[in-house]
């Protein structure tokens, strides 16, 4: 294919997925921004061979150094600027001993004690200067609100550890008290709590913090009447070290009883792996003690990293660096003021690749399970970028490297390629056939239910659809089957679509419609459905997870109760807790969530996440079905995990989308961000949701003629099962 078709076949393909308007051409000598933002420049040279192999060292390097190096110049380099200039400079070089001059000349001042050699071995070691100790990256994820990265020894330290343990207690009980005797060192925070754990979510917790002055602590507590368990937590950040010894409970006026520390049954969360627990005997009394473990002031072999490039070019990155706590050593010179480029600079989108590259080959959890060669996708993205002339090209490269993780979770965005909106119809396609199976209420006329799609913007639709395979990332079939469809109908909001359809009378027609806004009615846009939260059959309550809300439960509890048998439509992204709330009511034991795995960077651990939902009154004793098909995943699939892994439900229809997992995110240069999976989500028996999805117990299939009639064969099963419920 040559470059100018190749352009084309992109235009059209992002075309038809809403990114830009395709005018059926591309122009190769614009000056200036158009008018859906797409800057252009004014030519692309191909890439030869010499500067592709360049550019998958200079990435290969900035990721090490940016990631695992922990440097005060790397840590604060803004590399969204840093990248292109490197990328600029390697574009330069001519040959492999150019390259490596100006690879030991850039990044002497990012990361002064790497080295950088056609040597396998390395000669020499981090220098000293006036450090104190090592500091090194403790990255759990990228970092965000679910994910905590710092250097240890040089930044503020965000370790910390959660430990729980359950308490006997007589649940006559109003007012309880704890005491204990404390001894605390070290920096950072203690604290000791006490928790009541409530139905559903709820919990009521009171803390204490420990001073360093503090010998004994009491803490005074009101047990809700609703508490489930009441719990003893022991939570640490920083350098904290806590001993507790002597606790005692007591009861109302009743005398206290004492509390098993050494025995108890701990449960640890959040970086347990940071800290060290034990028990000891202090005046004849054991004391559970954890502490903070120690920075290690030793360099070993596993602090360096002797890694080929490529080329015969090898990198020896130190993965320790000395510090006093303040600076990291040896101190040098702050590079000179990067300079602003426009996001379709050749050096931006070349780099825009290799940030996102460099980003997912460290931070994504999934690698041993896609079975996908990460390293030799960098040279054909780079490739692609290479060729690339619009914003609309350069996310089209973008997604074609990150559609190869086969990750429900991934995006890639930018401010000026606006996705806002959608058609308002519901596709889906059989065999080779593309059919209307859902409209919203005001375009129903226009846009039949069960009419097949002939075409989109002009394209055949099979050509169209086919095109967007290999840019939809999905981790399973059914996901692809439903997000495919979906990717047909995106654009910008108040954008016109075109569709021609032949009618389920036989007619052909031709109809134009405005996109309109996803946030508003994307939960709209499904196959006829019946109204949520309400019987639908006497004695069968029918409740749509999408669109439950925590506020409705307190009103649609006394249906339930009267209810024989309750059909949860589970096909759809929930906004929040509340069906995993409304399962509690069908339950008399805890109900445990899927097991979250957050992985520790550079090694082979990860640290564990999980949460319950505690049995809530009143207790319903309907039948509870649940709908799920491959349009459920993350949240979703969280939902339908709790109803598979407790038995508290029969699930019914397809199998779910096949991706949970808390989302990371990160910029790229050129103002592009992505999202992706920064965790591993797993069932009880250590298999992974990724890839496959949630199982359904009973398997159904729709067919293209129920759902062009208006029917919804998985809704139907489940009715037929409600039907045979006992009251």
């Amino acid at each position: 294919m040559t470059m100018q078709s190749t352009r084309q076949f992109i235009t059209r393909t992002l075309a038809l997925a809403g990114l830009i308007a395709c005018t059926g051409h591309t122009t190769e000598h614009s000056t200036r921004a158009s008018s859906s933002g797409q800057l252009r420049e004014s030519s692309t040279p191909t890439l030869s061979s010499r500067q592709l192999t360049n550019l998958e060292i200079v990435s290969r390097l900035a990721t090490w150094v940016r990631y695992r190096h922990p440097s005060d110049q790397a840590a604060s380099a803004d590399w969204d600027l840093l990248l292109p200039e490197l990328v600029e400079r390697a574009l330069r070089a001519s040959s492999r001993d150019a390259l490596l001059m100006q690879l030991r000349e850039d990044f002497a001042a990012i990361a002064p004690t790497l080295e950088i050699s056609t040597s396998p071995r390395r000669t020499t070691a981090p220098t000293r200067g006036q450090g104190t100790h090592l500091t090194r990256w403790q990255r759990f994820g990228l970092g965000d609100e679910f994910y905590v990265q710092w250097r240890e020894g040089r930044d503020p330290d965000r370790a910390s550890i959660w430990l729980t343990m359950p308490l006997d207690f007589d649940r006559r009980c109003k007012t309880a008290q704890l005491r204990a005797k404390v001894h605390r060192e070290g920096g950072g925070v203690a604290t000791v709590s006490m928790m009541a754990l409530q139905p559903e979510l709820a919990s009521k917790e009171v803390d204490r913090k420990v001073l360093p002055t503090d010998g004994d602590i009491a803490i005074a507590f009101e047990i809700p009447a609703d508490t489930y368990q009441l719990s003893l937590a022991v939570s640490l950040e920083g350098a904290a070290s806590l001993q507790t010894h002597d606790a005692s409970l007591g009861c109302d006026q009743q005398a206290p009883h004492s509390v098993d520390l050494a025995n108890a049954s701990w449960e640890a969360l959040v970086t347990p792996s940071m800290y060290e627990r034990r028990i000891l005997m202090r005046d004849g009394h054991p004391s559970f003690d954890v502490h903070r473990l120690p920075v290690d002031t030793k360099l070993s072999e596993a602090d360096y990293v002797d890694t080929a490039l490529g080329d015969g070019i090898w990198a020896h990155l130190p993965l320790a660096v000395w510090t006093d706590g303040a600076r990291t050593f040896p101190v040098v010179a702050t590079p000179a003021p990067h300079v602003p480029r426009t996001p379709t600079d050749l050096a931006v989108r070349l780099a825009a690749v290799a940030s996102a590259w460099g980003t997912l080959r460290i931070f994504f959890p999934y690698f041993p399970e896609t079975r996908v060669d990460w390293n030799a996708e960098l040279r054909p993205a780079l490739a692609r970028a290479g060729e690339a002339h619009t914003l609309a090209e350069i996310r089209f490269a973008l997604l074609s490297l990150l559609a190869k993780l086969r990750d429900n979770h991934v995006r890639v965005t930018h401010p000026a390629l606006s996705l806002d909106g959608l058609l308002p119809v519901k596709l889906r396609r059989f065999g080779d056939h593309v059919f209307v199976v859902g409209t919203l209420a005001d375009h129903a006329a226009q846009v039949p239910l069960g009419a097949e799609v002939l075409s989109i913007d002009h394209k055949p639709v099979l050509q169209a659809y086919d095109e967007l395979v290999s840019l939809v990332p999905a981790a399973t079939p059914n996901w692809a089957g439903y997000m495919i469809p979906y990717w047909l109908t995106l654009g910008s909001s108040n954008s016109l679509g075109n569709l021609q359809l032949a009618t389920p009378t036989g007619e052909r027609r031709e109809v134009t419609l405005p996109r309109v806004s996803r946030e508003t009615y994307a939960v709209d846009l499904h196959e006829p459905r019946p109204v949520s939260e309400q019987e639908i059959e006497p004695g069968i309550v029918y409740i749509d997870a999408a669109q439950l809300r925590s506020t409705n439960l307190p009103t649609l509890l006394p249906l339930l109760m009267r209810a024989r048998a309750v059909i949860v439509d589970g096909r759809g992204y929930p906004v929040d807790r509340s069906a995993i709330e409304l399962l509690a009511h069908f339950t008399d034991r805890p109900l445990k969530s899927p097991i979250f795995q957050i992985p520790h960077i550079g090694t082979n651990r990860f640290e564990i996440s999980h949460w319950e939902a505690r049995p809530a009154l009143p207790r319903s004793r309907a039948s509870l079905f649940v709908l799920i098909d491959g349009r459920a995943a993350s949240a979703g699939e969280t939902l339908l995990q709790f109803v598979h892994d407790n038995h508290v439900g029969l699930l019914i229809g397809e199998s779910s989308g096949g991706t949970n997992g808390d989302v990371e995110y990160s910029t790229l240069p050129g103002g592009f961000s992505i999202r992706f999976t920064g965790a591993r989500t797993l069932f009880p028996d250590g298999s992974l949701v990724q890839g496959h999805g949630i199982p359904p117990d009973v398997v159904v299939h729709p067919t293209a003629e129920a759902m062009r009639a208006g029917r919804d064969e998985i809704l139907e099963e489940a009715l037929r099962r409600a039907r045979a419920a006992k009251p």
